[in-house]
């Protein structure tokens, strides 16, 4: 599925983070002047965005008379990692905000799964004498969410010689569903038949199962190991991106006696 690479981007959210603690070091004793460091914390979940990207909610806040002049976040996931350092329009009054930040990726797509993400930020103090500036950190493991979700339930080999597969397929409002396909393979792939996922199912969050009859484009199937593959994708109703998730599952049939 073709998708387009959006580009960095950060946007206020006023959505609260469910984990994670902000992060402020306390000044030195006998130091009470000093600056405060600014507050960061990586909590809550990320989401997918699309097949390239992902929306990761980062809260920050820093004190009256600081700038910000540095942020970096950081979200990796094995061998995809995403990342920004764009400086996002932070009003340093004292209060806390969330931040939902879209972080393109390095190539691959993110996977639903725990995702390791590592935030920084840093602000100067120019009102006070030489500048100084305090650094602010946080890391944390969240959870990384997609908005469209396969689960193949049953896989059967007929008499009749079709392969019927069982599959659910779920997304929530207002994300716009998309058709898929069901794929069957056998001997590497050189046995492959494959049926679409209809009816098109509803995005209202819950669980849609769905049957498909699935004959080899050539042959007939054999007893054996048998892939099945299920793909569904979805389109942001705001920016037409699409997102895709899939399931994959692994039968062998045995022979007849």
């Amino acid at each position: 599925m073709l998708s387009r690479r959006p580009r960095v981007a950060a946007v206020l959210s006023a959505t609260a983070l469910s984990a994670g603690a902000l992060v402020a070091a306390s000044p030195p004793a006998g130091a009470s002047a000093s600056p405060p460091t600014p507050q960061i914390a990586v909590g809550g979940s990320a989401k997918i965005a699309n097949d390239y990207s992902a929306l990761v909610p980062v809260r920050v806040g820093c004190e009256v008379g600081a700038n910000v002049v540095a942020f970096s976040v950081t979200a990796t996931q094995g061998a995809v990692v995403g990342s920004t350092s764009a400086i996002p329009a932070v009003t340093c009054d004292g209060t806390s905000r969330v931040l939902t930040l879209l972080m393109g990726t390095n190539g691959p797509s993110f996977e639903p799964g725990p995702v390791a993400v590592a935030a920084s930020v840093t602000v100067q103090y120019p009102g006070l004498p030489g500048g100084p500036t305090r650094t602010g950190t946080s890391t944390a493991s969240i959870p990384m969410r997609a908005p469209a979700h396969v689960r193949i339930d049953r896989v059967v080999l007929r008499p009749d010689g079709s392969m019927a597969v069982d599959y659910a397929l779920r997304c929530p409002a207002p994300w716009d569903p998309q058709v898929g396909s069901v794929q069957v393979t056998q001997n590497d792939g050189f046995r492959a038949g494959s049926a679409l996922t209809l009816p098109v199912p509803v995005c209202n969050g819950v669980w849609q199962g769905r049957r498909a009859l699935v004959l080899p484009g050539e042959g007939a199937w054999q007893p054996g190991r048998t892939v099945v593959e299920v793909s569904f994708g979805v389109l942001d109703p705001r920016t037409g991106d699409p997102v895709g998730a899939a399931g994959k599952r692994v039968v062998r049939f045995p022979r007849q006696r």
